[in-house]
């Protein structure tokens, strides 16, 4: 993004930078995603830009909770494991998923690649164990 624009709502706009999946909690690096965050957005809001699936450690998401809901939307040629309390769905892009507060989930990354946009409705990142 251009560093030289100024103007009235210059605020509004924000750069996504490259940052580590294992810099927030229960979650681990995988060489695959690329995780793109807008620090300082009023929301928290991560793209996991997908290349091709490893064959192993495609689990780089423990379960845990957040006290504000989350949205995730899955683009391109995905598939996913998603875990939701005690139930398993195997979901394919596109596709979105609504996770209320307080309900544990996890993800595994199957297969393909494209976009895994994770949007928590909270201005930071704050999450809880299982």
């Amino acid at each position: 993004m251009e560093k030289n624009n100024t103007g009235k709502y210059r605020h509004l706009i924000y750069s996504s930078d490259n940052t580590p999946l294992d810099s927030i909690p229960f979650h681990k690096n995988s060489t695959s995603i690329k995780r793109l965050f807008s620090e300082g957005f009023p929301v928290h809001l991560a793209i996991h830009e997908i290349n091709n699936a490893p064959k192993k450690n495609r689990k780089y998401v423990e379960m845990h909770n957040h006290e504000k809901p989350e949205i995730n939307i899955l683009l391109g040629n995905l598939k996913y494991k998603i875990k939701i309390e005690d139930e398993t769905y195997i979901v394919s892009a596109p596709a979105n998923i609504w996770i209320p507060a307080g309900i544990n989930h996890s993800a595994t990354l199957i297969e393909g690649k494209g976009y895994y946009i994770c949007l928590i409705l909270n201005d930071k990142y704050e999450a809880n164990g299982k």
